[in-house]
């Protein structure tokens, strides 16, 4: 079963993933699929070695 058809069940609008901006393959993917870029949020998240990352926000809107 693919995501269409629980989004119709569960009647979500829309669906939201978050990225840091060095994960090309991952933005480059949701792109494929219908995700718009929303938001670049400016060193929003810490990693492993304590740099700060930007994070991107994709969503992709259900159409019925």
């Amino acid at each position: 079963m693919g995501t269409r058809p629980i989004a119709f069940e569960e009647e979500l609008l829309k669906v939201m993933v978050q990225m840091t901006v060095d994960q090309n393959a991952a933005i480059s993917l949701f792109s494929r699929l219908g995700f718009q870029r929303e938001a670049v949020l400016k060193d929003h998240v810490q990693d492993q070695h304590g740099q700060l990352r930007d994070l991107v926000m994709m969503t992709y809107f259900f159409q019925p």
